[in-house]
């Protein structure tokens, strides 16, 4: 079952796919909250084994994957806008906005996007 709906069609940044396996980690409970899917200035696409409660606010970690920068882990706020079960069983895609991000930050991900 999907939530919400998908925003697809209204993204508009620019996107770049994650080419390793990064872990975004929950800053509050240290806990993982899933796998880079793609990345931009202004979301990020997890996939999660848990379904994800919608409209939640999230502080999380993250590293660069294959950055030619040495760029710290990012930490960032971000929220929940939906989510689709994956052909995975047990897998869940899960589109999140960046609701806090510092300018450094901003600069590292549009390097990194090339």
């Amino acid at each position: 079952m999907s939530g919400v709906f998908n925003l697809t069609d209204q993204r508009r940044a620019r996107r770049k796919r994650a080419s390793t396996a990064v872990i975004v980690t929950n800053v509050i409970n240290d806990q993982p909250l899933g796998h880079l899917g793609n990345l931009s200035v202004t979301g990020m696409m997890l996939i999660s084994n848990e379904p994800p409660c919608l409209d939640a606010v999230y502080q999380v970690r993250f590293a660069l994957p294959d950055s030619a920068h040495s760029v710290p882990a990012l930490e960032l706020g971000i929220q929940t806008q939906w989510f689709e079960v994956a052909a995975t069983p047990g897998q869940y895609w899960v589109g999140y906005r960046i609701i806090a991000i510092s300018a450094a930050q901003t600069a590292a991900i549009e390097a990194w996007l090339g």
